[in-house]
């Protein structure tokens, strides 16, 4: 389930959606009209080629142009988040966007008084994610279980030359079901690596409104494609565990 919700994300726009100027107008139109999922799905896509317009070029005197592309985009998503009242993913966004752009400097502003609260709260359960490039984020759900346990669910990738509805990613791997036991700020869990007689240990911390996760330091044990590894920071998104993703 993971997996299809992540392949969609970004990559399920209609064929009118195929620049950063198009996607820009048609993402734009979209949270002009409020449909602030489709409008995601469009700036997302506007991430991707803005992406890939900076991975393909050459041009040194063109990269600050480039780079200011990718920062509008990452803020329309941060914006289309916010105005759906999505908090967490909003600031996501924005931190991927360069900290010292003028659009990021007047969203964050907007972002802390408008959601000073959500932005506030630590949480251990929830969805986190991370950044794996045009447009696309590793994903990890954390649910409780109903005893001393938590249970986590992870999807994470390795994106490589865009577009991505052109190229798609170049490797992926998946947990699902993994028993973490919970020791104060910490927890870890056991899962089947490439060898399934060797467990495979994974540790966790939580910091706040984040996660840092840390695999065993085994070959057997990463368990994803080649370069798509399980490890590092992912941020709070959500602290709602649906029953499956949409």
């Amino acid at each position: 389930m993971l997996l299809s919700s992540l392949l969609m994300f970004g990559l399920a726009a209609g064929t009118d959606c195929d620049s950063v100027t198009s996607c820009n107008r048609l993402g734009t139109a979209a949270y002009e009209a409020g449909d602030y999922l489709l409008a995601v799905e469009r700036f997302g896509r506007q991430i991707d080629y803005a992406e890939t317009a900076l991975q393909n070029s050459a041009d040194e005197a063109s990269q600050e142009r480039l780079q200011a592309a990718r920062d509008l985009a990452l803020n329309n998503a941060a914006l289309a988040h916010l105005k759906a009242g999505e908090c967490l993913k909003a600031g996501a966004y924005l931190d991927q966007a360069r900290a010292e752009a003028r659009a990021t400097l007047a969203n964050r502003r907007q972002l802390s008084a408008r959601c000073g609260d959500a932005l506030a709260q630590p949480a251990s359960t929830g969805i986190y994610w991370q950044y794996a490039g045009h447009g696309l984020w590793n994903r990890v759900q954390i649910a409780p279980t109903g005893d001393e346990t938590l249970r986590l669910d992870a999807f994470w990738m390795r994106t490589g030359m865009g577009p991505m509805d052109e190229y798609g990613i170049k490797a992926f791997g998946e947990l699902e079901q993994v028993a973490l036991h919970v020791d104060g700020s910490s927890a870890r869990g056991l899962f089947d690596g490439l060898d399934e007689n060797k467990p495979c240990s994974l540790a966790l911390r939580f910091l706040g409104q984040s996660i840092e996760i840390e695999i065993a330091d085994d070959a057997d044990c990463q368990t994803g494609g080649a370069g798509a590894l399980l490890q590092g920071r992912y941020v709070l998104v959500s602290t709602a565990i649906p029953d499956s993703e949409d």
